[in-house]
């Protein structure tokens, strides 16, 4: 497995909307990953937080899986890490699962804009590549699930964390 390098994003200022930081686990010794242990949003906190107080996580990472995938929007080969892995006890079996935390926009096509201004076309070929580069992501982790006998889901901000 590689190792993504962690490192909070430097462009975004202690004024930014984003909650972001380093997440110091209440139970480290479930805690599989590399450390310092990094949350860039608030979702991505929350998401720490039940992987580390929840009993039935027995084990839990951020960023320690590599998978690489190919985007036809660049034609290259990437390496994509997930935001998270864990182990998941059910009581009569460990469920194995990796977590994308993304917001909802993100995860469903764009419309066209009505109105054709270089802004709104500027930002729809944005979010088109967002789309299309996790939805790239997303199937190359679902390939790597059925792999390694593991599930794949995306947190949302309408998402309740329980697997």
């Amino acid at each position: 497995m590689n190792i993504k390098s962690l490192q909070p994003h430097k462009f975004r200022s202690k004024k930014s909307p984003f909650k972001q930081g380093y997440y110091n686990p209440l139970f480290p010794n479930k805690y599989c990953g590399q450390t310092p242990i990094i949350y860039r949003s608030s979702w991505e906190y929350k998401v720490c937080k039940f992987l580390d107080e929840s009993q039935s996580v027995t084990k839990w990472g951020s960023e320690c899986i590599c998978i690489p995938y190919f985007s036809m929007l660049d034609n290259k080969q990437h390496e994509y890490f997930p935001d998270f892995y864990f182990e998941y006890n059910t009581g009569t079996t460990i469920r194995k699962i990796i977590v994308e935390v993304k917001p909802k926009k993100d995860l469903t096509p764009p419309v066209k804009p009505k109105k054709e201004t270089p802004k709104t076309l500027a930002n729809y070929q944005r979010a088109a590549q967002t789309y299309i580069k996790n939805m790239e992501k997303a199937k190359a982790c679902k390939t790597y699930c059925e792999l390694h006998n593991m599930e794949y889901k995306f947190v949302t901000e309408d998402s309740h964390l329980n697997f």
